[in-house]
């Protein structure tokens, strides 16, 4: 996945409950990825992290600096399942 394509995922993700309770379901981070990759999000750690700094930078107010903070613990607790 491009950076640019990681961007759209985090924007996804940050919108569609859904998405995030599904991902939430998983055990393992294996499942995880797996899943993303079926659905067409190829991405690995270091893409995530890129645009989620690039997001970071570009936040438009502090609420959404929050968010994106709050989506990064997220993804590392999901992320480091075994």
């Amino acid at each position: 996945m491009t950076i640019h394509d990681a961007k759209k995922f985090i924007t996804m993700v940050r919108s569609d409950k859904q998405l995030r309770s599904i991902l939430n379901s998983f055990s393992t981070s294996e499942e995880i990825f797996h899943f993303l990759e079926e659905n067409n999000f190829t991405l690995d750690g270091d893409e995530f992290f890129e645009a989620h700094s690039y997001c970071l930078a570009n936040a438009r107010s502090s609420e959404e600096y929050s968010e994106l903070q709050e989506l990064l613990q997220w993804w590392n607790m999901l992320t480091k399942l075994s």
